[in-house]
């Protein structure tokens, strides 16, 4: 097959066989990832066999997203360090591939030829969820714990497994059509953690920053000591929170070049938003983003006392 990643539209519809006997149709670019492409799709049902035709429901399609990588970028973009890497994306799923979850996206299956890789996974007719966030400024905070309860449930699914994510974001949780469910995705700075035997998580080495700069925790971004990956997470978790019910991220950059992360570390959360001409926020979400968004990581709350925090036990 002849895929053509990088442009926006198909000349003709593409097909993509399975070893395993699945037939997908390309349908449509729905944005470019790092190393490709990540395309609508349609499984399609076997007909007729001799000769082969497929066909598919065209009131009920079977709907997939597939991410279409370029194997020659990915190894050009290995050679220069880049953190980003599809093949973990891969690995992550197969190694949770017996203990899926909800609020994860897991893959149906990875292909591969010559010249590129294909990860097929269910699709997501909501979109990112950063994109319904910005169709309505910010979320009540009914709709928040909706969704950060979902976000939570997936991260602390990951935990357990040993995974880190290490690119949390708003941006990287899709949606449901529906609006009900929300997965998180994009598993392509993963790390696995280690745990000594006493059940203490043993911290990385510095890695150079990774992830999105509004979602980067201070150590990351610093890259100066080793960092625990988990808490590091914690910290994303709190500015995917903040974001959903302030309406704009706390920081620029978590760094003491930044005068909103000066503020935030003197403990002036609150009188920053109320300058910013906010006032939805509850005295519960501003105590629950006090605790999670601390600069010392040691400081933030697990993810077992932000679900045991009072904001996280009202009915939503």
């Amino acid at each position: 097959m002849r895929v053509l990643v990088g442009e926006d539209s198909f000349h003709e519809r593409t097909a993509l066989h399975s070893p395993n006997g699945a037939v997908y149709e390309l349908r449509r670019n729905l944005k470019k990832a790092m190393y490709g492409c990540v395309y609508l799709g349609v499984e399609l049902d076997l007909i007729h066999t001799s000769p082969l035709v497929y066909s598919h429901c065209p009131s009920f399609p079977k709907k997939v997203a597939i991410k279409v990588v370029e194997k020659r970028r990915l190894f050009t973009a290995a050679a220069t360090g880049s953190q980003e890497d599809p093949l973990k994306e891969i690995s992550v799923a197969q190694y949770l591939e017996d203990d899926a979850h909800p609020n994860l996206m897991g893959q149906l299956e990875s292909i591969s030829d010559n010249t590129h890789y294909y990860i097929v996974m269910n699709f997501s007719g909501g979109g990112e969820l950063f994109d319904v966030l910005d169709s309505m400024h910010h979320f009540s905070e009914p709709q928040a714990r909706h969704y950060f309860s979902q976000i939570l449930a997936g991260l602390s699914h990951l935990h357990s497994n040993g995974v880190c994510h290490r690119d949390l974001s708003l941006e990287n949780a899709l949606v449901s059509e529906d609006g009900l469910i929300c997965q998180i995705i994009d598993f392509g700075m993963s790390l696995r953690f280690a745990v000594n035997e006493d059940g203490v998580v043993l911290p990385f080495p510095p890695l150079g920053a990774c992830g999105k700069r509004y979602y980067m925790a201070p150590e990351v971004f610093a890259n100066e000591a080793p960092f625990s990956g988990p808490l590091a997470d914690v910290w994303s978790l709190g500015v995917v929170l903040f974001i959903m019910v302030v309406g704009a991220p706390p920081v620029e950059f978590a760094s003491r070049g930044d005068e909103r992360f000066c503020t935030l570390a003197a403990g002036g959360m609150r009188a920053m938003v109320a300058s910013w001409g906010v006032s939805n926020v509850s005295e519960a979400a501003f105590d629950l983003l006090e605790k999670i968004l601390r600069v010392d990581p040691a400081e933030r709350l697990s993810l077992a006392d932000i679900r045991a925090h009072p904001w996280m036990q009202v009915p939503h």
